[in-house]
């Protein structure tokens, strides 16, 4: 995954300052890249042009002109949204900020599409926290054993598998699990009798332990170390942050007919169950992104796509993101993968300084995305 993020795609913002700070709430002077913004106008003017009707003209044939005519305000509209939000997304993770509440955009200023888009942005920033001393949260390594049974287990559950989507002819040369339907069926290298499986099951049942194991002191050392930063969670923020979830839940749910009363029916909940969860959630989203933007800033991690070991990182965060290799990535797409194999990277690190040693793997649970 790694050759989908080497450099060539430009930043979308092309200056930046402080041009005022009263407290915790900084003011920025944002300018587009010009040429980032009139590359962007043509991806959404090409967009809008093949279903613009003029008289004459089959779709999408219509002279430039003409179409522009038409269509040119609504472009610029949406354009100016885009650029605006993918600039503020720009920011915060570049400069690692954690707003507390969402940015407010003032003194827009676009004129045409070939002169830079610019605006001012008042952040109302995240106090300043110490981030602790994590070794102070060390964990010893678990010792993992495997349980004859368990294996038993495993082994139960493969022969149970197969039977399930057998062919009655493999049924007949295969009646219980043998030696011989091990080589045969399995067809895993060097594996050929019960034995071999037995000792290849009892590998996998020791990783899976192991990390199920050191992901608890993970989450166990990370509670703490947040605890011990006494983070406050903005006013308001999570009252607003239920008040878009359940307005996400509702539009969802109409695309299946149903209402968000028969959803907290189904599972058995009140609403004051559902706020409730919300609310716990997003309180510890937020102290978690907290602590990770932190913790990333001070070790200094970074993502370089030609380390070898990054890489590792790098195709976690893309095989999460369901990113293929043939596809193409806008800046904005390379940037989140790149944030969040950051995040795998800082995991890995924290785990290191709390005393595992394991490598972190893909479908870890890290908390929340990284900020920056």
């Amino acid at each position: 995954m790694a050759q989908l993020l080497e450099p060539g795609a430009q930043k979308l913002i092309g200056s930046k300052k402080v041009i005022s700070q009263v407290g915790n709430v900084y003011t920025y002077e944002i300018t587009v890249n010009g040429a980032v913004q009139k590359d962007s106008y043509e991806r959404l003017f090409q967009a809008r042009n093949k279903d613009v009707e003029i008289k004459g003209f089959r779709k999408g044939e219509a002279p430039r002109n003409l179409v522009e005519q038409q269509i040119y305000s609504e472009v610029v509209k949406d354009l100016t949204n885009l650029l605006i939000n993918y600039s503020v997304e720009e920011l915060l993770a570049d400069e690692q900020i954690i707003a507390t509440s969402t940015p407010d955009v003032e003194k827009v200023n676009f004129s045409m599409v070939e002169t830079p888009l610019s605006f001012t942005l008042k952040i109302d920033r995240l106090p300043d926290y110490k981030l602790p001393d994590v070794k102070k949260f060390q964990v010893k390594q678990p010792t993992i054993t495997v349980k004859p049974e368990d294996v038993e287990t495993a082994r139960k559950n493969l022969w149970e598998e197969w039977v399930k989507k057998a062919k009655d002819e493999e049924k007949k040369e295969f009646s219980e699990l043998t030696d011989a339907w091990v080589e045969k069926q399995m067809k895993i290298p060097n594996i050929k009798t019960i034995g071999d499986l037995d000792k290849l099951l009892v590998e996998e049942l020791e990783h899976a332990k192991l990390h199920q194991e050191e992901d608890l002191l993970v989450n166990e050392s990370l509670a703490k170390a947040i605890a011990s930063m006494n983070i406050t969670v903005p006013e308001g923020m999570a009252e607003k942050t239920l008040e878009r979830n359940k307005q996400s839940q509702e539009e969802q749910f109409k695309k299946y007919g149903i209402t968000f009363e028969e959803y907290l029916k189904h599972y058995n909940k009140t609403e004051e169950d559902y706020k409730k969860e919300v609310i716990v959630s997003a309180e510890k989203r937020f102290k978690e992104d907290v602590f990770w933007t932190l913790f990333i800033k001070a070790r200094g991690i970074r993502i370089d796509p030609k380390d070898p070991k990054d890489i590792v990182y790098i195709n976690y965060a893309a095989s999460a993101m369901q990113v293929k290799p043939e596809d193409k990535l806008s800046q904005r797409q390379v940037d989140v993968i790149l944030q969040t194999a950051a995040m795998y990277k800082a995991v890995q690190v924290f785990r290191e300084e709390i005393g595992l040693k394991g490598h972190v793997e893909q479908g870890i649970e890290v908390g929340s995305e990284a900020k920056g």
